[in-house]
Order: C-alpha cells, then structure tokens, then sequence
C-alpha cells in the first residue's frame, strides 16, 4: 500500500511539472513580456484541469472546484439591494434615555417650539445645518435630524446655567449601568476557591492504612474528588490535590465545631475562611424501644427494649434560617435521607441519600481488610437546581458534609450516653484559657488601682476629673424659673 502510495504521488508531482514547464515554454517563446503573460493565462484553464484531475486522482473522495463555481457581481448587487431597502424600511429601535439628574434638567432645557419645523427650511438651510451622519443614512434621515437639531434651543440664561452646571459636579450621579445582580456578585466571590467535579453521587471513605485522610471518590471513574482529614477540635478540614504541593494540599473547606454549653454546633468555612453554612446536631433520648425498629408502633420484641438515641442533622443559612435537615436516625442506621425544609406537614424536596456500603458499625470502617465500607450518597438534586453548583454553597456539598461528619462522630458514640467526646478537651482548653484571661485582665486592673492610691492619684484624677466637667459639660442653671400657675385658662 504504501509503494501504491508513492507511486500514485509520483505521477501527480510529474503531472504538475510537466504543465508548468510547458506554460514556461510557451511564456518564454512569445514576442514580449506582456504577450507571453496574456498566453500564460489563456493557458490556465488546461492547468486547473490538471491540478483537479490530480486531486481526484490523490484523494478521490474531494470534489473539486469547476471554473463556472463562482458568484456573479449581479448576485451580490441584488443582495446589496435588498439590504438597502430593508434598512430603509425598518424602523429604529425605541431605547428609553434615563431620567436626567434635577440640575441636568435646568441647564439642558430647551424650546422645541412649533414655530420652526422641517417644512420652515430651505434646501440651502438643511445642507448648512446637516449634521455628519454615516455614509449609508438616506436623505430623509439627514433631513429630519438637522430639523431636531435647529428646532431645539435653550431657554435657560447663561449665568443659571453656569450656576446648574456647578451645582450639577457636585450632586450624586445615577449609575450608569444597572449594578451587578447577586449571583454575578456571588461568582466573583467564589471564584477565588476551587471547585469539585462530581456526578450524581460519590462515595465517603474513611482513612485508610495507607493514608491519613479520607476521600470522597466517584463511583464511576473511582477518581478521588477531594480529601478530608479530622483534627482534635471535634472538625475536619477538607482538600483538594495539587500536583506540585501534593494530595489534599488545596484547601477546600473547614467544619469547625463551636463552643457551646447548649448542643453541638458546626460551622462549614470555605477557603476564604468565610462562613457558609452552619450545623446543628440534635440528640433525642427515648427510655425505651425495641432494638432494630425506627418507632414503637413497629413490631419488635419487648424483652429487648432498652434506651435508644436518634439524631438529626440541621443545615441552616448564615442569617439564621433553616435550609435542610435530615430525618430522625437511630444510630447506626444503614440509611438516611437530607431534605430541603418543607411545612409542618411534608417535608420539601429530597436533597441527597446516604447509604451504608457493607456491614459495618462506629470505627469498622476505618479496617483494610474485606469489602469495602463506605458511606454512598446519592444526590437527587441536578447541577442547574442549586445555587452556584460544585462550590461549598452548593447544598449538595453541603448534604455530603454533613454525612461525613455523621460518620466521624459515630466511631466514638457512646452507646449508654449517645454523645461522642471528640472535641470536649479541645473546648475544656478554650473555656479554661477563657477564665484565665480573665483573671489576668481582673489582676491587672487591681494592680493599677492600688498603684494609684498609694501614690495619691485617685485625688488628683478626681480634681482633673472635676475640672473637665466645669469647662466642658453643660453648666447646671442656679435658679429655675417656676411658670406662673392660672386658675383658669
């Protein structure tokens, strides 16, 4: 094939050099310069039937051009035609001019009296008076233009209008353009964070024997989405990978566990350290029910009856407001459902799905050894529901989030108390600093003041304090006027 090849490229290359040497030839043997160009391109068209038979011959599959493949100039005068006259024929666009400014409307006031119209001018007047318009506008166009602009004069003297364009410098302008609108504000602010590519769910896997830090992976591809790791404040932190600084370098997000007296609060950070989305966890105890069963009115055995703890996860907006929430759970549940916050009735839109992958409880998940165990969260939400998607706003990163704190905080629940300890010695040590602080602020402050009074400026301070008052605060009236009382009025 490739001998086919060459062979067939020889031929063409041989074709071609024999035509121009032969349109050479016949160049070089005319009388003059000039008749030897006029038969070079008499001889043109045998040299375009080569080129074209070549190609065929080359690539069989082209088509090649033919010399009648050409558009007239009547062709495009008739659209150049047409073009004209619908320009002349559509009407411009009506664009409503912003109200001017109080001062803008006393200088700019003009007479656009009736005494003076298009009919008034003269052909002399109008061709003085055109304005400069482009090369293409008809005579109509520049005629009701210069007629607008002689039939508009001002009113307003020269020494007001002097005194309204200064006063006009100072006032506040309108914004000449509408201001941004919220998201595009939101895009620009977000755009300094990176983002995660995901499909409609992913896998949460805890920290293997090989790694520190967990991941969430697509099913998919198995490609890592992003890193977390847990730190010793009760939060997580979690990452990207970056080729040149490594896996989980990027900073992605941050949940961070509040200090708090009443529950167990969260706050999810972006990497710009701003809040995003607050978590609040609830903790509710019953005295007594059947293992494996969600509510007493299931069928269970009596005899197994004991406490049992459900807890549900609260997103709420930075303002306060309550954004989703997931359901009742018992702990260890294999399931848990993330909805958007309906009425007292319903529940809103279903967010996202958690389910358990394996068997597994608390820290198992953590072993190498076996299946694997992971929590797979399934999201039912699209990429044009939400609000900027893949960013840390998103609620379905949000939803994951939560899910993943659910699971760091279940491999140290206590099953007699149903709370964890992650996290209690880390806010022991700010509520004892806290105090510490305090007590030296509280220590100094006695300092200074015993300091003072030894050294007898509490009675100096106490003349310049009295002092100050005399020159500065109001001075109290000597006598106050008492109204004379009428019997009557």
């Amino acid at each position: 094939m490739m001998k086919a090849a060459a062979t067939m490229a020889t031929a063409v290359f041989a074709i071609v050099l024999s035509a121009l040497c032969a349109e050479a030839g016949a160049a070089a043997s005319s009388e003059g310069f000039l008749m030897g160009r006029q038969q070079l391109r008499s001889k043109r068209s045998p040299l375009r039937q080569l080129l074209a038979q070549s190609a065929q011959v080359a690539n069989p599959g082209l088509l090649a051009p033919l010399p009648n493949d050409t558009i007239s100039a009547a062709y495009w005068q008739k659209i150049d035609s047409a073009i004209a006259d619908a320009t002349e024929a559509t009407p411009a666009p009506v664009v409503d001019k912003p109200t001017p400014v109080p001062w803008q409307q006393v200088f700019s006031a003009t007479d656009r009296g009736a005494e003076i119209t298009a009919q008034d001018l003269t052909a002399e007047e109008i061709a003085n008076g055109q304005i400069v318009t482009s090369a293409t506008a008809s005579p109509m166009q520049d005629m009701s233009a210069s007629a607008e602009k002689v039939g508009a004069h001002s009113v307003v003297p020269y020494d007001m209008q002097l005194g309204a364009r200064i006063m006009y410098s100072f006032a506040p302008k309108p914004t000449a353009s509408p201001p941004p609108s919220q998201m595009m504000t939101s895009l620009q602010f977000v755009s300094q964070c990176p983002m995660i590519m995901f499909r409609d769910a992913l896998y949460i896997r805890a920290p293997g024997c090989s790694s520190s830090m967990g991941q969430w992976v697509d099913p998919a591809t198995q490609r890592t989405i992003l890193r977390w790791s847990p730190h010793s404040s009760g939060g997580m932190d979690f990452g990207v990978d970056s080729v040149i600084q490594g896996n989980g370098s990027v900073n992605y997000a941050s949940l961070k566990q509040q200090f708090s007296l009443n529950g167990f609060h969260f706050q999810l950070f972006n990497c710009l350290s701003v809040m995003r989305y607050s978590i609040e966890e609830t903790v509710v105890k019953v005295s007594s029910l059947g293992q494996g069963v969600m509510s007493s009115i299931q069928e269970h055995d009596i005899s197994t009856a004991r406490e049992a703890f459900f807890y549900k996860y609260t997103i709420r907006h930075p303002n306060g407001t309550a954004v989703a929430e997931t359901g009742l759970f018992r702990l260890n549940q294999n399931e848990v459902n993330i909805n958007m916050i309906g009425d007292e009735l319903t529940p809103g839109p279903l967010i996202a799905t958690a389910t358990r992958q394996g068997e597994w409880t608390s820290d198992s998940w953590r072993d190498c050894s076996g299946p694997k165990r992971e929590w797979q969260v399934t999201f039912h939400l699209k990429d044009r529901d939400v609000e900027l998607p893949t960013t840390v706003m998103d609620i379905r990163v949000a939803s994951a989030a939560v899910v993943n704190l659910m699971a760091f905080r279940d491999e140290t629940v206590s099953e007699s108390t149903g709370t964890t300890t992650v996290g209690e010695r880390s806010m022991g040590w700010q509520l004892l600093i806290t105090i510490l602080w305090c007590l030296l602020v509280l220590i100094i402050i006695v300092l200074i003041l015993y300091y003072l009074r030894k050294k007898g400026w509490d009675v100096r301070l106490r003349r310049i304090c009295f002092k100050f008052e005399a020159v500065v605060l109001p001075k109290r009236p000597l006598w106050k006027r008492v109204p004379p009382l009428h019997a009557t009025y």
